[in-house]
This record gives structure tokens, C-alpha cells and sequence, in this order.
């Protein structure tokens, strides 16, 4: 049952209401077929070309917005410019959603997210959080922010079902006020306190069909006994032995759907034939076992040519990315599994796997990415918590950029086909420490924003999620220029 959906706030809708008088040209983005620069056309390469990585000419931490912070290493940065009511919040990927006659407008996908005050509901963490703005300029930082909630927001952009707020009820503490978690009736003292949640993750527009569709992870949150404790601390309800774990069930997709007058929110879809008939919600499932990486389709997505690429990099250190796609039309075939093909690559067992798009999920391989140091063959990995693939006109080329799993570092790649072969990976960047130490000074969750690009591609923006304090965060913002190929 999907939940009721909530229209984008005040702002977009009076876009979608009264058009604006000059339509503003469309900028680089993520999808080819947009590109302002009409030299940035695809060309058509051999199969096994690697394009050359381009050269970066400079990265910049930008210092010159409304604030100003100072990162743990002395740097003076300034973190996006972000409405006060949020305290920190991780992802932050966006699209840009442009329909030709008015309406455009980046949109952004969050996680977990702190408030330095209560929403009209009274809550002050979410599990994600939704955002448009008209302000298309980062290079002196965003404002404008519109958060989807309403009057009292923000509020889940992406909401739990009916099924799963119940059991979330459920599973409740009875008792706030008294120490430690009281069960309700029927739940145990260890699973008080567990829910369902839902991470906000890659976002795509889909103007010609007006809509943008979220991707999102539906998780539990449990809880878990700590090693060294026993029964008799279950016994006694010794809080200090619950430990506070999370695993995924599955990646769905919300949409927001253009209206004549208004938008009708964001709603989630129910999957058509799914791999697991319970949780219907889910194109790609989780097989319930943490200790191990789940077949899932949701590091990165990028548009080409009507269909949707999803690159699946399985793993917590997503050494190893595959590749699936699906047609953007009809417009339910992105959450109807059985139209999904894999990239089964050029020496598949053709006995087993006859298409090169297969529709057998056994039959991805991970993607081609240059040579080891070694000289033995190289896969595209993917980043911490996602990864960014666009297509940059200017360089020709799709790019990959992403903030290298337990590493301050970024990398980018490129290959002419969403399919590779990929180049081997080079540093771009490297983000700024965290407040803690050790694996807590680690940033993560690096995204390229390409609806932000300047000179055709050649200026892109970047953010990560920052910790810079307890229960506190921000995105510093990376400007990168590369090096013109062309010497202009």
C-alpha cells in the first residue's frame, strides 16, 4: 500500500502554475540528450576504447559563501548554505528537472536527518528528506531551499506504508518517560524500539515523462545482543547490552509526477513481477543476512538514450560494480522487475547467457576498468555510500566520481559507453578530515552535481557528507575545473 503523497512546497508549485515568461536554456546534465553544448554529441568508439583520463587543471574547497566553517585539518571552507532548522544530514544527491516550458529546478535526496528543532510532528531525526531549489548556482554556495512537508515541515519526503508505520507502532516504546525501552504486548524487551526506515538515494529526472524518480533503501533498525552480555542481562534488561544495528530489505522507487496545476507528490511503487512477492515494494531485495552483499541495483543511476542504467557495486567496499538497465517508456517498466536486463559482457558463456543484455541476473559481470600495477585486469569499483555517473559534454566522455570506501580520497573515472570499459582510476580530490578520529575522520558520499556545471562541463561541483560535530554536519562544496582538450 503506498503511502498518500505530498505535494512539492509552495514555491515549485507556483512554477508549475504560472510558467515563467522566458524559458532559461537547458544546461549540461547528467543525460546527453540535454547537453547545451551540441559538440558534446556521442560518437561512436570501438568497443574495447578506453578514453584518456582528462587532465584536471585545478580543485578548490570554496570558501566564499554566506558562512563560513573551519575542518578539523585548519581549512576554511563554506559548507553549503542550508536552512537552520537543519542540523546534518548525509547522500545528497540531486537532478536537475527542466520540462521546457518553465519549470526547472535542482532536487535533492537526503538521509538520515538531524533538526535543530521539532517539525509539526514533533520529531527531530528522519530517516530522509526531500528538497528543491531554483538557485542553479553553486558556485557562491545554494539557497532557496524548499523542503517537502508542508506547513510545520520538513517531513519524510519518501514515507513508510501503512503496514510498515504499524509495525513500527507496534514495536514502540510504551513508556518514553521510564529508563529503558517497555514493550508493548507481544514484543519482546530485545525487539523494543526496532523499526523500518527509508534512506533517500539516487535521484533522476524524467522530464518527458514528467516525473522524477527516487530511489530509496528500505531498512530495519534492530536491535542486537552485545557480545559478552547473556540471558540473565536479557533477564534484567540491562540497556547497556543492546546494540543498535540496521540491514537493508530492499530498493524501491518513489515518483513525483507533474501536474496542469500541481505536483502530486511523491509516491511509491509497487513492483511488478517481484523477486520476492513480500516485500512488494522492492526491486531488488535483500536476502536477510547482513554478513553478506545483496544483488542490488542502486550506486549510481544515469540516463542514456531511453533507457535508465543502475550500476550495482555489491559489498561494503563496492570493489566490483555490474551494470542493469531499463526503458524509460512505458513509464512502468522502471518498477517492473521482468524488464530489467544485466550487462552479461562480450565473453559471457553464450550457451547460458545468448544477449549481451540479459535478463538472467547470474549473467552480470562486473564492469571492465583498465589494469592492476600488476598488468593483471581491473573492474569499476564503486564509492561509500553511492556514486556519481554523468555524461560530460564537453569532455565527451561518462564520467565517474566517487568518495573511495574508508579514504578522505575522491576518484574519477571515464568511458565512452555507460558499459565501459572504464579507465583505471585516478585522485581527484580529497575532502576534508571528519571531527572524530581514526575511521570517525573519514568523509563520505562524494556526488557530482552536473545541473551545476559551468563552461560546458568542464567546471564541475562537488559535495560530501562533512561530520563536523555530534549529530552535526554539513557538505563542503569541491569545485573542480578540467583541462579543455580542445586548448580553448
Amino acid at each position: 500500500m503506498s503511502s498518500a503523497p505530498r505535494p512539492l512546497s509552495s514555491r515549485l508549485r507556483t512554477l508549475l502554475i504560472v510558467p515563467m515568461l522566458v524559458v532559461v536554456g537547458v544546461a549540461a546534465t547528467g543525460q546527453p540528450g540535454l547537453a547545451a553544448d551540441p559538440s558534446g554529441e556521442r560518437v561512436a568508439h570501438p568497443g574495447n576504447d578506453v578514453p584518456p583520463l582528462p587532465e584536471v587543471q585545478s580543485v578548490v574547497t570554496l570558501a566564499n559563501g554566506p558562512r563560513y566553517e573551519t575542518a578539523k585539518d585548519g581549512t576554511l571552507y563554506s559548507p553549503l548554505d542550508e536552512p537552520d532548522f537543519i542540523r546534518g544530514h548525509d547522500n545528497g544527491q540531486s537532478t536537475l528537472y527542466d520540462n521546457g516550458k518553465g519549470l526547472r529546478f535542482s532536487y535533492w535526496s537526503f538521509g538520515d536527518t538531524f533538526l535543530t528543532r521539532p517539525n509539526g510532528d514533533g520529531d527531530s531525526f528522519l530517516a530522509n528528506t526531500g528538497a528543491g531549489t531554483t538557485d542553479l548556482d553553486m558556485g557562491d554556495s545554494i539557497s532557496d531551499w524548499d523542503y517537502d512537508g508542508g506547513e510545520g515541515g520538513p517531513r519524510e519526503f519518501i514515507d513508510l506504508n501503512a503496514e510498515e508505520q504499524a509495525w513500527n507502532d507496534e514495536h514502540a516504546d510504551t513508556d518514553p518517560d521510564a529508563d529503558g525501552c517497555q514493550p508493548g504486548p507481544g514484543v519482546t524487551w530485545m525487539a523494543c524500539g526496532d523499526e523500518y526506515a527509508i534512506w533517500g538515494g539516487s535521484i533522476v529526472a524524467d522530464p518527458d515523462r514528467k516525473r522524477i524518480l527516487a530511489f530509496y533503501a528500505l531498512i530495519t533498525r534492530y536491535h542486537a545482543l552485545k557480545a559478552g552480555c547473556t540471558q540473565d542481562d536479557i533477564d534484567n534488561r540491562n540497556e547497556a547490552c543492546r546494540e543498535w544495528l540496521f540491514d537493508g530489505v530492499g530498493t524501491g522507487v518513489a515518483v513525483w509526477t507533474e501536474g496542469k496545476k500541481d505536483g502530486n507528490g511523491w509516491a511509491r511503487q509497487t513492483v511488478a513481477h517481484p523477486t520476492d512477492p513480500d516485500i512488494p515494494t522492492a526491486i531488488w531485495p535483500t536476502d536477510g543476512v547482513p554478513s553478506t552483499p545483496d544483488a542490488r541495483y542502486d550506486t549510481a543511476m544515469v540516463v542514456d538514450h531511453g533507457y535508465l542504467y543502475a550500476y550495482g557495486c555489491y559489498g561494503f567496499l563496492a570493489s566490483e560494480c555490474r551494470l542493469a538497465r531499463v526503458p524509460l517508456s512505458p513509464a512502468e517498466a522502471v518498477w517492473d522487475r521482468a524488464s530489467w536486463r544485466f550487462f552479461a559482457g562480450d565473453d559471457r558463456d553464450r550457451a547460458r547467457c545468448r544477449h549481451l543484455w540479459s535478463a538472467d541476473l547470474e549473467c552480470a559481470v562486473p564492469l571492465p576498468a583498465g589494469t592492476k600495477p600488476d598488468g593483471t585486469p581491473d573492474t569499476l569499483s564503486g564509492g561509500a555510500a553511492g556514486t556519481s555517473v554523468y555524461w560530460n559534454p564537453r569532455l565527451r566522455v561518462f564520467m565517474s566520481i566517487y568518495s573511495v570506501p574508508l579514504s578522505n580520497d575522491i576518484h574519477y573515472r571515464v568511458a565512452y559507453r555507460p558499459e565501459g570499459p572504464w579507465s583505471q582510476a585516478k585522485l581527484l580530490g580529497v575532502a576534508l578530515p571528519a571531527v572524530g578520529e581514526g575511521l570517525g575522520s573519514i568523509s563520505y558520499a562524494g556526488f557530482v552535481h552536473p545541473e551545476y556545471a559551468e563552461r560546458g562541463g568542464l567546471v564541475q561541483y562537488i559535495t560530501y557528507a562533512h561530520t563536523s560535530g555530534f549529530l552535526k554536519s554539513d557538505f563542503p562544496v569541491m569545485k573542480v575545473t578540467f583541462a579543455d582538450p580542445r586548448g580553448h
